[in-house]
């Protein structure tokens, strides 16, 4: 590994998140860093900004960059051509604010066109605005995955926009594109965590159910077999318990608030990590833990007691 420096500073971050060719990062102090591919302007820096960004670039309009504006990042979620990221500025009241920066070929930008905003921030003006409007406010959750983008609000509303063609918008009437934030029909409040894979999205609640919608690729929503997509947010019925969850292209898999690890989807490649699951796996299979048993049998009667 290599350590990210800006400049020949190392960079400090309270968190990190990466999109396909692409990573941002921010800071303790709330300010937004991205760097790597930017020929959409996913890099969410001025237009004569390269295509290819080495080094973490400060992000104009966070922490101390104007005199009386401490604007702080929230959730950055960068995907293959465009970056979505929360703002909360002291000049407005429906705090966190969503933009979207990049590719908007299908509309994933979210501004009801399919123009491309390959600039993000103007430093003329006062009080200091983005160059293209806020897409959702209130924004406590974002994902970005391929050329679709998803949000969940402080009050748990889910919205979606961008690509439609495996229905992860959430609703059955969409269009698709769709080139505005559209309402995901069926999503409770409480979402703590929200992912999206290849082809779906999953909505973590704080009762430990995973809501998804989209398509149920070998089986990565958790729908079982019986499903191959869903229009609207539903209840996931493979896997409850759950802590925390990540989402791959064709497989998932979650933590259990007992420690265990559980996975389901595409077996492909081992992915599952479950000797002998099958491929698809419809159910959530446990994750093979080469430790639990290290001393199959402690009693020295001959049988495994793992």
């Amino acid at each position: 590994p290599v350590q990210v420096l800006v400049g020949v500073t190392p960079l400090v971050a309270r968190t990190v998140k990466v999109g396909a060719m692409t990573t941002c990062a921010i800071d303790p102090a709330h300010r937004l860093y991205c760097w790597g591919a930017n020929s959409y302007g996913q890099v969410a820096l001025p237009t004569n900004a390269p295509s290819l960004v080495i080094q973490p670039e400060p992000v104009a309009g966070f922490g101390p960059f104007f005199l009386t504006a401490e604007a702080t990042a929230g959730v950055v979620a960068p995907g293959f051509t465009h970056t979505c990221f929360t703002r909360t500025d002291p000049f407005y009241t429906d705090n966190p604010r969503a933009h979207c920066v990049g590719n908007n070929v299908v509309g994933q930008l979210g501004n009801g066109t399919t123009s491309t905003n390959n600039r993000y921030w103007s430093l003329t003006g006062y009080p200091p605005s983005p160059t293209y409007a806020h897409v959702l406010t209130t924004a406590a959750h974002l994902a970005v995955d391929g050329m679709t983008t998803c949000a969940v609000r402080t009050n748990g509303q889910g919205y979606c926009w961008g690509d439609n063609g495996d229905y992860q918008v959430g609703s059955s009437t969409a269009p698709n594109p769709t080139l505005s934030p559209r309402y995901v029909s069926g999503l409770p409040a409480g979402t703590v965590e929200l992912h999206m894979s290849g082809y779906g999205v999953h909505a973590l609640n704080s009762n430990g159910r995973i809501y998804g919608w989209g398509k149920n690729m070998s089986g990565s929503l958790g729908l079982g077999s019986g499903t191959s997509y869903s229009y609207t947010a539903v209840q996931v019925p493979v896997v409850s318990g759950v802590a925390t969850m990540g989402a791959g292209s064709l497989h998932t898999c979650v933590v259990r608030t007992d420690g265990t690890a559980w996975c389901y989807g595409s077996n492909d490649y081992g992915a599952l990590g479950s000797p002998g699951a099958p491929n698809p796996s419809w159910d959530a299979v446990p994750v093979y833990d080469p430790y639990a048993c290290a001393n199959l049998d402690p009693d020295g009667d001959g049988v495994d007691s793992c």
